[in-house]
Formats: structure tokens, C-alpha cells, sequence
């Protein structure tokens, strides 16, 4: 891996490279090591990682390595991440606008060059500065119900998309599988994620 590809990037951000550009479960793995670096949960104090329903991540390998690094993990319902997933209803459409923006910014700046693979990391660094907001997390967490919880939000309409690949577990279907239906994950690889912002709400809504 060319670490150049990080170069000026959100402060503590790490990266990961695969074939397809697609999660898979060794690279899952590291994130979940790299949250718990700047998570640091323990048995007494541990931390709850609220992923959603994305099927590449329901490794018995991955689970074990959450379950062992005491993260907590609760599945949002199939389909529902536009309405029950924080980083889609407040960060990801700003996170979007600010990229653009700085992205512009540099190009007008910088003419005659090519805006490269290499600048990526440090234009999303200015544009992740800007969204990563205590503010935007809260707002992410009281939409979605999550904090303070508000479990009359949604209405059973919001969840009729989940119901398309719901299993009858009356069908023929190993212990194994039946575990680990439910535990998909949400991969976004840099150290300041929403789910970690828990820890700067502590100080200032005295989440727990």
C-alpha cells in the first residue's frame, strides 16, 4: 500500500486496499482494530457500534474479533439505513457539498494540474474537518431516535422495505447461519466516525 494515499488526511485515519474496492472481512477486521485503538473499550466499559445491514461483514471471524475487543454491535433493520442511519441523514450529504467545494477551490487554484489520486486524502481532510461537528452528531443521533431515544419516530410504513428478505426461521437453516443473521456492520475508515463522537458527547450531553 502506498501510504501517500493518505498523505494530509483526517488526523488519525488509516487505509485499507482490496481487489474488488468492496469491504471484505480481513479489511473489516482492521477497522475494528482501529476502532478500538481510538475507542479503547473494556469489559467494564463497552463501546456499542451501531452498523448497518450490509451482508459482507457477518464473518464469524469478524464477529468473534468484536465480540473479544468488547464492541457491542445492533444491526439497524435491512433497508432502512435512509431513515435509521446517522452518518446517511445529516453527515454524508454535507460531508458530499464540502468535498466539492474544496475540490473546486483547489482546481481554480492549481491551474493547469491535474487533480490526482493522490490530493483525495487531503481535500477530504478539510472537507471532513468541516462536517465532523458535535453539532452534526447529535443532529444524527436525535433523527435516527438513537439519542435521546425516541422509540415513536418511525412508523411500521418506515420498515415495510425490510420485510423483502426477512427469513422464516421455520425454514431449513444451520445454527450457524441463524447467528449471524443479524449482524451486519458499518465500515467508514477514518478515526473521528459518528459512533465515536460518543465519546466527545459524554462532555457535552452526558451520554451513556
Amino acid at each position: 500500500m502506498n501510504l501517500l494515499l493518505i498523505k494530509d488526511g483526517p488526523t488519525g485515519c488509516d487505509m485499507a486496499v482490496t481487489d474488488t474496492g468492496y469491504m471484505n472481512t480481513p479489511t473489516f477486521i482492521k477497522y475494528l482494530e482501529h476502532f478500538k485503538k481510538h475507542t479503547n473499550p473494556t469489559e467494564q466499559n463497552p463501546v456499542l457500534l451501531i452498523p448497518d445491514n450490509h451482508v459482507s461483514h457477518t464473518s464469524l471471524q469478524a464477529v468473534i474479533c468484536a465480540k473479544s475487543n468488547h464492541i457491542h454491535l445492533l444491526s439497524l433493520p435491512t433497508h432502512s439505513s435512509h431513515k435509521t442511519q446517522p452518518l446517511d441523514r445529516v453527515f454524508f450529504r454535507p460531508l458530499k457539498a464540502y468535498y466539492e467545494s474544496v475540490a473546486d477551490s483547489w482546481t481554480t487554484s492549481n491551474p493547469g494540474q491535474v487533480l490526482s489520486i493522490y490530493h483525495v486524502a487531503g481535500l477530504f481532510g478539510t472537507a471532513f474537518a468541516k462536517t465532523a461537528t458535535v453539532d452534526i452528531a447529535n443532529e444524527g443521533f436525535r433523527t435516527t431516535g438513537i439519542y435521546p431515544l425516541n422509540k415513536n419516530i418511525f412508523t411500521d410504513v418506515d420498515f415495510l422495505p425490510a420485510e423483502v428478505t426477512e427469513q422464516d426461521f421455520d425454514t431449513d437453516i444451520s445454527d450457524e447461519d441463524r447467528v449471524f443473521v443479524h449482524w451486519p456492520i458499518l465500515f467508514l475508515f477514518f478515526k473521528f466516525t459518528i459512533f465515536e463522537y460518543m465519546n466527545q458527547l459524554d462532555r457535552h450531553t452526558k451520554f451513556q
